[in-house]
């Protein structure tokens, strides 16, 4: 066998979440479970993310096709004049970079449980800012 994480690991959840309980063989081990968390939160937080960058651009973002992920983070970095909206960029790149290791890597930099955390943490946190901007904006 191979070193580092076992993908099947990944069916299991998807077969659990899914709700097909017994029949889904073996139940998902905690660290699949941490990755799919991880990425499910990262891409929350990318279209909440694009939703928000298409209220001041519209367009800019279209949410039906494939997006280089680096270039939504990067946006919001680059709006030099607001500070909140700077922190989407920053924190949507910990995401990335978390999600890019609960997907691709067989052995993560941090634990798989801390990624979840951070994952979440991001997307919770885009968010709050995503609503306040609406509330403020009357969107």
């Amino acid at each position: 066998m191979f070193n580092g994480f076992d993908w099947t690991n990944f069916l299991y959840v998807a077969r659990t979440l899914h709700g097909e309980g017994q029949q889904a063989g073996p139940a998902p081990n905690p660290e699949a479970v941490h990755r799919s968390v991880t990425n499910r939160a990262y891409y929350a937080a990318l279209h909440l993310a694009k939703k928000l960058a298409n209220t001041f651009e519209p367009g800019r973002f279209v949410m039906t096709v494939k997006v280089d992920h680096p270039e939504v983070p990067q946006w919001f970095k680059d709006r030099h004049d607001r500070a909140d909206l700077q922190e989407i960029g920053e924190l949507l790149s910990e995401c990335l970079d978390c999600r890019y290791d609960a997907d691709y890597k067989d052995v993560m930099r941090e634990s798989p449980d801390n990624a979840a955390v951070e994952a979440i943490y991001c997307a919770e946190k885009i968010l709050r800012i995503l609503r306040r901007e609406r509330e403020a904006r009357g969107l």
